[in-house]
């Protein structure tokens, strides 16, 4: 049992860390937008996350 336990938790980092690295990827493309192409692409998720 205890290595299952193990085994989830290090599936969860694991997650986490994929998911930390993609996030960052995410912010670097992000700042290499022009400032309006950075307030197009703000405006349109803010969009899409209030329908």
């Amino acid at each position: 049992m205890s290595e299952f336990l193990l085994s989830s938790e290090f599936a969860a980092i694991s997650a986490t860390f994929a998911e930390t690295d993609q996030l960052a990827e995410l912010i670097d493309e992000f700042g290499k937008l022009s400032g309006k192409e950075q307030d197009a692409l703000l405006l349109d998720v803010r969009r899409k996350a209030t329908r």
